[in-house]
């Protein structure tokens, strides 16, 4: 039974359009707007528009950026500090610690991977001489 048929079998009176509107983004259709006064049928998904998303996600988004940023900025600290690091963790073993890290070699590999990405993400900052850390915080 599509979602139409759902709404309009538990609501016989409700107008399309007026009582419910019902949208698909390319993502299989939802309820975007709801005006019945009853419960929305088990299994439908109300939409919500990106900026209610962010609005309402905002402090999690910012709590997994700041997680991120740290992981980052623990990378950065070490290969400034010691340029041999990924050297080290190319060569290591699977799930060898590599020394001066406390980390194991997919852990730094995977730090490394995420300031490449960032690198070519941001990569007029970073040819301008900004540091990583610093466009992400710009960013942030």
């Amino acid at each position: 039974m599509s979602l139409l048929e759902n709404i309009t079998t538990l609501y016989p009176n409700a107008v399309p359009f007026v009582d419910f509107t019902i949208q698909d983004n390319g993502y299989g259709p939802f309820i975007s707007s709801w005006n019945i006064n009853g419960p929305i049928p088990e299994g439908a998904i109300m939409g919500i528009s990106a900026a209610q998303w962010f609005e309402e996600h905002h402090g999690e988004l910012r709590a997994d950026s700041q997680v991120l940023i740290g992981k980052i900025d623990r990378i950065q600290d070490m290969l400034s500090a010691n340029p041999q690091v990924a050297a080290a963790a190319t060569a290591a073993e699977p799930g060898a610690i590599i020394p001066g890290t406390g980390m194991v070699k997919e852990e730094v590999l995977m730090g490394l991977a995420l300031i490449a990405v960032f690198r070519a993400f941001l990569a007029t900052e970073v040819a301008t001489g900004i540091t990583v850390r610093n466009a992400v915080y710009r960013l942030g």
